[in-house]
């Protein structure tokens, strides 16, 4: 867990900027409107700073997930239980809006991920996503470290219980590589962005290593690297109207 001087820190000096959570709350607030119909890919138990849904009246919202256990998610319409990761247990174009929230870098197969979002998806619907940029150095150590390791860490750091803990692949974790997918699958990309927001978090259980952190956001900062190198990537991906019916009528 956090230091007490770190988290002391961090709130002082980057308590009034943006999270990244909340960039990507304020995203879903521009693409959603009442009525829609919205899945959740990877919902989980929403035991995270979720999406205030209530806010949205008439919204449906479904959500997918491997873990059982993320039926107890209280914002959703619907749950399906993931048991196949190669096909989504949802009805071909029933879906406005799509999101992800740290899942492609868990995606094994590109190719699947976007065949099934784009089945689901209604003409002119969007995904939005958060994930790490695998370029940042936290990620570079983590595709280096054992499961196992990887487990102890997120339960130190984050508090994480090891059942959910899922292997990584960063198959689509740069803006290069997600954009390619992306456009193959016909897909145009609306938004994409890589910031480093606050300090990563992954160093906070030492006050030197929350101040490493910083230095490391104030280097990327100032010498113009944050596309290549931050930890966030946000962004929207569109399907546009004559790409789905084309697809359709084939």
């Amino acid at each position: 867990m956090s230091s007490a001087t770190a988290k002391r820190l961090r709130e002082r000096w980057f308590g009034h900027l943006p999270k990244r959570w909340e960039v990507f709350h304020s995203m879903i607030t521009q693409q959603i409107q009442p009525g829609m119909s919205v899945l959740d890919v990877g919902c989980g138990k929403a035991s995270f700073l979720p999406f205030p849904w209530k806010s949205v009246p008439r919204t449906r919202f479904i959500g997918i997930d491997p873990d059982p256990e993320a039926a107890g998610n209280p914002h959703m319409d619907e749950f399906h239980v993931l048991s196949d990761v190669d096909h989504w247990p949802v009805p071909d174009q029933s879906i406005d809006v799509s999101m992800a929230s740290y899942v492609l870098e868990h995606v094994e197969s590109p190719e699947r991920f976007f065949g099934n979002l784009r089945r689901v998806l209604r003409p002119g619907g969007c995904f939005l996503f958060m994930t790490p940029n695998c370029r940042h150095p936290a990620m570079m150590v983590s595709r280096l470290l054992p499961f196992s390791w990887k487990q102890r860490i997120l339960a130190k750091t984050k508090g994480v219980a090891d059942n959910d803990v899922f292997p990584t692949f960063y198959r689509m974790n740069t803006a290069a590589r997600l954009t390619r997918e992306a456009q193959k699958h016909g897909f145009q990309v609306e938004h994409l962005s890589l910031r480093e927001y606050q300090p990563t978090g992954y160093l906070d259980f030492h006050v030197l290593g929350f101040l490493a952190a910083c230095g490391y956001r104030h280097a990327v900062r100032m010498l113009g690297l944050e596309h290549w190198l931050a930890m966030s990537m946000i962004g929207v991906l569109r399907l546009p109207h004559e790409t789905a019916s084309l697809a359709r009528a084939a």
